[in-house]
């Protein structure tokens, strides 16, 4: 727990302090600290742990209910969060983020359940609420728009569509 910490301080402050001099777009400092932090998680269990109990969701009682929820944290919490960053770059619509990120949470945890659980129905459904969504935009962030919302029902299919092949 101390190497990861010590990993995550210390990426953490290069990335407050040096990537915004040697990156553009912002999502690419973003996209770095994430993988160096997943990396440094994946490293560390991998030297603490067997391979059969790293890397088989069967190894332990909830690996797959971790799996699950880590889907839904990617698609709900940290898509939206990138697609903020690379969208309004420079915080024009700041002021409308937070309710952006509120109605992409609710769309991503709606489309991510509906992939799981609807089947063939899950394609018609999430098409049918990304037009009436985007045809009248909640505000005017990015997040609210055609392309934000379609990033976010892709992110969100995709990831339940992963999950339903995978189990």
């Amino acid at each position: 727990m101390l190497g990861i910490s010590a990993v995550h301080l210390a990426t953490d402050h290069w990335k407050v302090h040096f990537a915004d001099r040697l990156f553009r777009p912002p999502l690419v400092p973003f996209l770095m600290d994430q993988a160096i932090h997943a990396a440094t998680i994946a490293a560390a269990l991998s030297v603490a742990l067997p391979a059969g109990q790293v890397w088989s969701p069967a190894a332990v009682g909830l690996g797959w209910p971790a799996i699950y929820l880590s889907a839904y944290i990617v698609a709900a919490l940290a898509a939206p969060i990138a697609l903020i960053v690379l969208l309004d770059p420079t915080f024009q619509h700041a002021a409308q983020a937070a309710r952006a990120r509120t109605r992409s949470l609710v769309a991503a945890l709606t489309v991510l359940t509906l992939a799981l659980v609807a089947g063939p129905v899950a394609l018609p459904l999430t098409l049918a609420g990304l037009a009436l969504a985007t045809r009248r935009p909640a505000s005017p962030h990015p997040l609210d728009g055609p392309a934000g919302l379609s990033a976010i029902a892709i992110v969100a299919a995709s990831t339940g569509a992963l999950l339903a092949l995978m189990g």
